[in-house]
């Protein structure tokens, strides 16, 4: 309870293993490859969006929070999450401005 009398709950208490975030990922050996390239130049993020099948905010932002174990420090529930992002991924409206689409999202 905090100050203000809000009661506040933890709502992952369970350990997330990599291996189950990779599994929820559903990406072929080649997306994996590249993934080992996020942190550097030679990553292209077209070339991702074409190999995880138009996927690209939900598979690289999970690896990501996955890779700095944000989902354990954060106490982020993965299911949730994926749910989440997913819906962030299938509304993502480039009309509004035309080059902000979610590939150039996911990239930034």
């Amino acid at each position: 309870v905090n100050k203000n009398n809000i009661e506040i709950k933890s709502s992952n208490s369970k350990r997330v293993s990599t291996v189950e975030v990779e599994d929820k990922l559903e990406i072929t050996a080649i997306a994996k490859t590249m993934l080992e390239k996020v942190n550097s130049l030679d990553f292209n993020i077209f070339n991702f969006k074409d190999e995880v099948e138009e996927r690209e905010v939900f598979v690289l932002s999970s690896h990501l929070l996955q890779k700095h174990g944000l989902f354990q420090s954060c106490k982020i529930d993965p299911d949730v999450y994926f749910r989440f992002i997913k819906r962030i991924q299938d509304y993502y409206n480039p009309s509004w401005i035309e080059y902000h689409n979610k590939t150039h999202g996911t990239d930034v």
